[in-house]
Order: C-alpha cells, then sequence, then structure tokens
C-alpha cells in the first residue's frame, strides 16, 4: 500500500450536498451515491490518491473501474443509527473514511480489494491507507507474491485477498517492466546507480499520476540495494 494524504478542507462538493440533505432527514450514503455529486466527490479522491486504488495499487479511472470504498463499513452506520440515519451526517458521508478503490467483481472468484473486505472490519487489525505504517507493513517479491510482517499484515492481505492471483500477475508484469529478466540482451537489468534512481523517483506523480503498483516497484528496488547487487546471467 502506499500512504494517502487527505486534503485539508472538506471537498466544496460534500459539504454542500449533505447541507442540502441534512434538513429533511436524507444525509444518507444511499441518497447520496449515484448522484453528479458523488461522481465529482469520487474525482476528488481519485485525484488525491494519483489514480491508484487504495487497496491494490491498481490504475483506476472515474466513470470505469473505480467505487467509493468507506473504510469503516457504510452498511455498520445505518444499524447503529437507526431511525437517527440521516438526520446528521455520520461515517458514512465522511470524507476521511472515504477511499478510491478498484471495482474488480466480475466473478466470485474475481473479488479481491474493496470488494472482498465488504462489510467485514477489524479496526485493530486493519491496516489502513491512511496510516503511515501501511508502507513497511507488508512484503512484496520479485515474482509478485505478497508477504507480511506480523499479524495486522496477515489480517490485512487476507480480507483484501491481495494474494489473488490477478493481483499477483498485474504486480509482477509491474515489476519486469522495470527489473526484466537478467538473461534478457535486448532490455538489460538496471544497474546498482539505476536502482537507486528508480527507487528514489518512482514514488513522484508525473501529471497528476502514479504508475500502477509504484510502491511494490520501490520495495524489490530497495531490496536490490539491501543486497547490494543484481542478478547475473549464468
Amino acid at each position: 500500500m502506499r500512504k494517502i494524504d487527505k486534503i485539508t478542507s472538506l471537498p466544496e462538493c460534500l459539504t454542500k450536498w449533505i447541507a442540502r440533505k441534512q434538513p429533511s432527514g436524507k444525509a444518507k450514503y444511499k441518497e447520496f451515491k449515484g448522484t453528479t455529486c458523488a461522481i465529482e466527490f469520487r474525482q476528488v479522491l481519485i485525484d488525491e490518491q494519483f489514480g491508484l486504488c487504495a487497496y491494490t495499487g491498481s490504475r483506476i479511472e472515474n466513470g470505469a473501474n473505480a467505487l467509493t470504498e468507506h473504510i469503516y463499513p457504510r452498511a455498520w452506520t445505518e444499524k447503529e443509527l437507526g431511525s437517527d440515519y440521516g438526520k446528521k451526517a455520520d461515517k458514512d458521508l465522511d470524507y476521511q473514511n472515504m477511499l478510491a478503490a478498484l471495482n474488480a467483481k466480475s466473478s466470485k472468484d474475481e473479488t479481491y480489494g474493496a470488494h472482498a473486505k465488504d462489510d467485514d472490519y477489524d479496526e485493530q487489525l486493519f491496516v489502513s491507507p491512511l496510516d503511515i505504517v501501511c508502507e513497511s507493513a507488508f512484503i512484496y517479491e520479485e515474482n509478485g507474491k505478497i508477504a507480511w510482517h506480523d499479524g495486522k499484515g496477515e489480517y490485512t492481505v487476507n480480507l483484501l485477498k491481495l494474494w489473488h492471483p490477478t493481483l499477483i500477475k498485474e504486480r509482477a508484469g509491474a515489476i519486469k517492466a522495470y527489473f526484466p529478466n537478467p538473461e534478457d540482451e535486448d532490455f538489460p537489468f538496471p544497474s546498482l546507480e539505476e536502482i537507486k534512481t528508480i527507487a528514489k523517483t518512482i514514488m513522484n506523480p508525473v501529471d497528476g499520476r502514479l504508475a500502477p503498483f509504484c510502491f511494490v516497484i520501490k520495495a524489490v528496488a530497495e531490496s536490490y540495494l539491501a543486497s547490494n547487487s543484481t542478478p547475473t546471467t549464468p
């Protein structure tokens, strides 16, 4: 994961909508969802995440493959508030509780990320992309596989199904673009100096967008630098 920094002020499109709906008791996400305002708000989330899914690191685009995700499940808010739900904006309309995530649910087997999390969540165990520790909670391998350092990392990987074969394949492809097979003479493996540059710059947005799985590429680059060696042909 990559640490997401929220903008300091609440998005105007959201605050204005809440102000209009609260008097009638309809300040609910299910009323907000699907409105023009909701689409505008999702774009705010995508832009502050530099075009990457908060959980997987995949590229997302508004109107194509993005959804608005609630860290604290929005379904829980309605259950907790009961008849008071909608009279005052709560967690399901809390900007700090919302992220942009990949909308990937073509089948039961292809469920991962936000869809896998659904309404399951343990605040004490979940590694949130809003927490700086998210950038060091996981171990990314050259083959695209993912591991963890502790129980929180394990819980989060399994909750989001970050071990999903589709994600492994996509991470491996992103890694290979920067670190090709050392035996491929047409695409030489980068030198240590070049790897230093990759590690230093891969997390820098270009035209407001980050490279998909940039944090994975950085982790792999840093693992090469830590060993102070690069693969060589036999």
